[in-house]
């Protein structure tokens, strides 16, 4: 192996390295300000500061620094699906307030004789609102699993680990059909009540996942860089 080669191998196992450490430290940061907010509900924090932090740690992990250490191995369709989870929760937040203004008619249009008068929504307005509330309802289940399942696919993570995500990505999601199932039985808006406790303990449980896999990412950052981390011999050794 040549000089050239063992660098290239060097700075790959670099960026494969720092790859799993920023996701990671991203997706520990993500959870850590998750438990924060369900604790405290009043705590002031940046705007789609979560978002962010998710957005972010799906991105690299997906692409690598430098194209090295994806946790999908470079996979198109993995890739695609990881880049959707990452911009899902911001986009569908940002198109629940954009459906939202056009039917919120709380502040007067105009003063009539010293009284507010307001405009009732239109139906297209509730139309739009409620498309909106239905396919993000189904992306929140569909790409969370689809994650998790194109994750345990690449078998880069290790195979006592492989199907964690899934695990972890699939609490919510289980959760929601439960809740869809449910509604749609006879008399079955009474248990609504009964699932928002197991709810709040699901989503604390997610969370709780999202920074374990956050830690184990970190953990697993110089596993990640490969074959890099053995020793490269360039010379042959003396006769």
């Amino acid at each position: 192996m040549t000089d050239a080669e063992a660098r290239g191998r060097t700075d790959a196992a670099g960026s494969a390295r720092l790859t799993w450490t920023i996701g990671g430290g991203m997706l520990v940061a993500y959870a850590v300000l998750q438990l924060l907010v369900s604790a405290a509900p009043g705590l002031q924090v940046p705007p789609y500061a979560s978002e962010l932090l998710w957005a972010g740690a799906l991105v690299i992990l997906a692409f690598g620094v430098r194209r090295q250490g994806g946790i999908v191995g470079r996979n198109p369709f993995g890739i695609t699906v990881l880049v959707i989870a990452a911009l899902l929760p911001l986009a569908a937040d940002l198109a629940m307030h954009a459906a939202m203004a056009s039917v919120d008619r709380s502040a007067p249009d105009l003063l009539v004789f010293g009284s507010a008068q307001y405009t009732q929504p239109s139906d297209a307005d509730l139309a739009v609102m409620s498309t909106v509330g239905q396919v993000t309802a189904v992306l929140s289940i569909v790409v969370p699993v689809l994650v998790g399942v194109v994750i345990g696919r690449a078998r880069v993570l290790p195979p006592r680990w492989r199907w964690l995500p899934l695990i972890v990505l699939a609490l919510l999601p289980a959760l929601q059909v439960l809740g869809m199932l449910f509604v749609a039985t006879p008399g079955g808006d009474q248990l609504i009540t009964v699932l928002i406790p197991i709810q709040q303990t699901v989503a604390t449980l997610s969370t709780l996942g999202i920074l374990l896999l956050g830690i184990l990412a970190i953990v697993f950052a110089r596993r990640a860089a490969g074959p890099a981390d053995e020793t490269v011999q360039v010379y042959p050794p003396a006769a």
